[in-house]
């Protein structure tokens, strides 16, 4: 019953260890000390302990660690009756070698407790000294190893750590290590364990190395910045180490370049295109439109793309420009371009104003008026003073069809203008009947006569054909009468003098006329050109000088006529 209380006392006492101060007063004990440390190795150390004067029972234990630490661990608490002086030996094991330790030595309580001084001492040197090969630091690609090494491996038994953690089941004196990590290696041999110096193994990415562009197509004589990615650093194969570098190939190359991280290298290859020079025609390179006209113009080469300056895409385009304009196009074959332009002059419609038909007497002229042209041009250009403008005078000996084109550079407009040349009455004989007062003309008459002027006094005939004409009413007609004979369509006229004898040119010079009397001058044509009055100043019965009334005339013929006679002059 008794040796059964005991042992629930061991076991209250040992609970109630870890809430007690290691430093406490000696309780039912003189003295705790270590004598000394003997039997020290390469992996333990005995440590005699001196207990005096204890009256109860307790627990001895050492703790231990490295210096400074002493209470790191422990041996394992033995029970100890009372006892009055005495040396225990207690023995820590599983220590490192040539490691200094620090100790204390302990009575835990049970009645009785008490602490040692604390002590030192410093562990032996195994026999061996082992090693790991490869030593030092070793870099290693991703998905590649390394074989640990370490020795001696006879007699010898091994664990291997990792940045000083048990490897589970590294117990082979090699390890294949793949990953990074500081790596050791706890070898015991002959009863002695020595732990191996470290060896790094440093795991580096293969480097995945880009190279932008991927691929590139330039033209002849165009560069192109490669750059590089995914590295630390860079070698390519054309001898430079930077990230990018400017190619200009003359003709398709493929460019390798080598990343590094580590020792680790990755590679990636690009191929630079090379595209010949664009080839590009224009037709026209230049034309002339005129205004509201349509043109077509047309690119072809070696492009498959093209851009026009007014957004068209497709390589011909049809155009109408109100003013001139310059049409570029862009032309472009896998990265190569090329531009051309054409420019489109836009000329000003012609609208010719002024064209209208004439009428003329033969000997005549008249002066055309066309505008609406910067040139003019006529054809034919029969009876024209100037052909190249656009009013020229025209007297034609014949009825004549022109045309006039007018142009503003290649923009034309022609038209047809008709110059009727009509023929002067002319009259071969006449027979006059004073008795019945009718005068009958034979002749020429274009148009037939619409009417005969005789002293003035105006005769329309009752009966005309072209070639006869029959008057009446008419008296007092004499020898020397001059007859003026107007055709009906044409208003051309001639003069005929009712006389059987000719006239004599400037025969007549004077004449006796009345005051106030009207006188008209008359060219070879019949053509009034000029019409006066006699002087209101001198008697009825003077002679009056026709001629000095006309001084202002040129030189030529006339003939005049007053209600009283008619006369031909030579000036």
């Amino acid at each position: 019953m008794k040796k059964s209380f005991l042992v629930m006392l061991i076991v209250v006492t040992i609970v109630a260890l870890s809430g007690k101060n290691s430093n406490a007063q000696n309780i039912n004990l003189d003295s705790v000390s270590v004598d000394s440390v003997v039997s020290i190795t390469m992996n333990s150390a005995t440590v005699l302990l001196h207990v005096k004067g204890m009256t109860d029972i307790g627990f001895y234990t050492v703790s231990y660690g490295v210096s400074p630490n002493y209470n790191s661990y422990q041996t394992t608490p033995t029970l100890l009756m009372p006892v009055n002086d005495t040396v225990i030996s207690v023995v820590i094991p599983g220590l490192s070698p040539v490691t200094n330790y620090s100790y204390r030595g302990k009575i835990l309580p049970g009645a009785a407790s008490g602490v040692s001084p604390i002590g030192t001492f410093t562990t032996g040197s195994c026999l061996f000294s082992p090693t790991v090969s490869p030593s030092g630091t070793n870099n290693l690609c991703s998905g590649n190893s390394i074989v640990l090494t370490a020795s001696p491996s006879v007699g010898s038994t091994f664990q291997w750590n990792k940045n000083g953690i048990i490897i589970l089941g590294a117990t082979n004196s090699t390890y294949l290590a793949n990953t990074s990590g500081v790596y050791t290696c706890n070898v015991t041999n002959g009863g002695c364990t020595s732990t191996t110096s470290g060896t790094t193994v440093n795991v580096n990415s293969v480097p995945s190395v880009l190279i932008n562009p991927s691929s590139s197509v330039i033209c002849a004589g165009a560069s192109v910045i490669l750059t590089a990615s995914g590295s630390n650093t860079y070698q390519w194969d054309n001898g430079a180490i930077t990230d990018s570098i400017t190619v200009s190939p003359n003709s398709t190359t493929t460019y390798t370049v080598t990343g590094s991280n580590g020792g680790c290298v990755g590679t990636q290859t690009v191929t630079v295109t090379v595209s010949g020079a664009i080839t590009i025609i224009v037709n026209p390179l230049s034309a002339t439109i005129c205004a509201g006209e349509n043109l077509t113009i047309v690119a072809s080469g070696t492009a498959t793309n093209y851009n026009w300056s007014n957004g068209a895409t497709t390589n011909s385009i049809n155009v109408a420009p109100s003013s001139t304009t310059t049409y570029t196009v862009t032309a472009s074959n896998i990265g190569c371009t090329a531009t051309v332009s054409s420019i489109v002059n836009v000329n000003q419609n012609v609208n010719l104003a002024g064209v209208a038909n004439a009428d003329i007497c033969l000997g005549s002229s008249t002066q055309f008026n066309v505008t609406g042209a910067s040139n003019f041009s006529w054809v034919p250009t029969t009876g024209l003073n100037d052909p190249n403008i656009g009013n020229p005078i025209a007297n034609p000996s014949a009825t004549t069809v022109y045309v006039v084109t007018g142009s503003n550079g290649s923009c034309s407009e022609s038209a047809t203008v008709v110059l009727t040349v009509n023929n002067i009455p002319v009259v071969d004989s006449a027979k006059y009947s004073s008795g019945s007062e009718i005068l009958a003309l034979y002749g020429s008459f274009p148009g037939n006569i619409s009417s005969i002027n005789i002293n003035g006094n105006i005769y329309v005939p009752y009966f005309s054909n072209g070639i006869k004409a029959l008057f009446h009413n008419i008296s007092n007609l004499i020898d020397g009468n001059i007859i003026i004979i107007t055709t009906v369509s044409t208003e051309c006229f001639t003069w005929y003098t009712f006389t059987t004898t000719s006239i004599t040119e400037g025969s007549a010079t004077s004449i006796c006329i009345k005051q106030n009397e009207q006188i008209n001058l008359f060219d070879l044509t019949g053509r009034k050109i000029k019409t006066i009055y006699s002087p209101r100043d001198f008697m009825q019965s003077e002679i009056f000088e026709v001629k000095s009334l006309f001084n202002d005339l040129p030189f030529g013929c006339y003939f005049w006529s007053s209600t009283k006679t008619t006369q031909k002059f030579l000036k």
